[in-house]
């Protein structure tokens, strides 16, 4: 070989060794590949068990809420339960008092006589109508 060929050679063989050297770490070394994924992964887990105990005790407490809207429920259809009957209590009671204020006809043609016999008085003539107040 020539001396000129020698030296080609030479700076091909630097070239290439320096592209190799470049070339690995740009490529990606498995090793540190390995490494970087699984810390990635373990993040990955980790998120997911704090997502996974969040969700148990949003689940948790989300029991608790509807428990406590259920008690709620039940206590509000027995409240709506006691207010029927005593509407029902009051409508009777109303209708009670109605009837005894207002005045029934027998009643209604005495107290008209009674009336008209007081009107009668000042022309001197006397009913004998009793006062029923």
């Amino acid at each position: 070989m020539t001396m000129g060929r020698r030296a080609g050679t030479a700076v091909a063989a630097l070239v290439l060794s320096v592209s190799f050297l470049l070339a690995g770490p740009a490529a990606g070394d498995p090793g540190a590949d390995k490494y970087r994924v699984d810390r990635e992964l373990e993040r990955l887990r980790e998120q997911a068990g704090d997502a996974d105990r969040r969700a148990g005790v949003l689940t948790e407490e989300l029991s608790a809420v509807v428990g406590r809207v259920q008690e709620l429920q039940t206590g509000v259809a027995a409240q709506q339960a006691r207010l029927d009957v005593l509407e029902v209590t009051l409508a009777r009671a109303q209708a009670r008092l109605a009837r005894s204020t207002a005045p029934s006809p027998t009643r209604q043609s005495a107290m008209s006589a009674c009336a008209a016999s007081t009107s009668s008085r000042s022309t001197g003539w006397s009913s004998g109508c009793a006062s029923s107040t």
